[in-house]
């Protein structure tokens, strides 16, 4: 069983999660008794079945087109339903990269999901090991969400190894963490979070209006 919750920004999220038990055939499966790291990317596109077909006339591999939903929580409860592709042949080490078209943005990104009480608003950037992106996903340098290298990462492990969020409040951030009990520690305008108590990708919040 998959069990995952979602971190819910304007126009992206950050999904926890996990597989509880035996998994066999599961995508996540193979990185089951590894620890907790960013094992999976999925790159937000208007048209999945048109970039599928695009990405095999160009000689890429990929998966067959998926169609899946997700009941959110709320009342009434929400149906949101996506379609999406796995780049196969591993395209960032340790990561399972795929493009996905939402087919209820209305639902998946409602404004009221993105409220968080620590005033983290956005994610601006993901920080990767050093080297050049693969051709297939050049394309999608350049968004909202900017990709960077991380020069103290280490040769191994998972492609991704930081990723960057914007802050409308530094302070209420910072208080927030605090009475969580979170280990962080501030370096000029942003507040750093380790790897180990992040979910296996360091952190950093930077303050940034709304």
């Amino acid at each position: 069983m998959q069990l995952s919750a979602h971190i819910m920004f304007a126009d992206s999220y950050i999904e926890l999660t996990a597989l509880s038990g035996p998994a066999p055939g599961h995508r996540l499966n193979r990185w089951q008794q590894s620890s907790p790291a960013p094992r999976l990317l999925l790159l937000r596109c208007a048209d999945a079945a048109e970039l599928r077909e695009r990405l095999l006339s160009q000689g890429h591999s990929v998966s067959a087109l998926m169609q899946a939903q997700r009941c959110l929580p709320g009342e009434p409860q929400r149906l949101a339903r996506f379609r999406w592709f796995e780049l196969l042949d591993e395209p960032l080490p340790g990561m399972l990269t795929g493009c996905v078209e939402q087919l209820t943005p209305e639902i998946v990104f409602a404004p009221a999901a993105a409220g968080h009480p620590n005033t983290v608003h956005r994610l601006t950037a993901l920080y990767h090991r050093a080297g050049e992106l693969p051709p297939v996903l050049r394309e999608f340098a350049g968004g909202s969400i900017e990709l960077r290298t991380d020069r103290h990462a280490p040769s191994a492990g998972s492609f991704i190894t930081g990723v960057e969020v914007a802050a409308a409040s530094l302070q209420t951030c910072a208080s927030q963490l605090q009475k969580a009990a979170i280990d962080f520690h501030r370096d000029g305008d942003a507040l750093h979070i380790g790897a180990p108590a992040a979910g296996g990708a360091w952190l950093k919040i930077r303050e940034q209006p709304c």
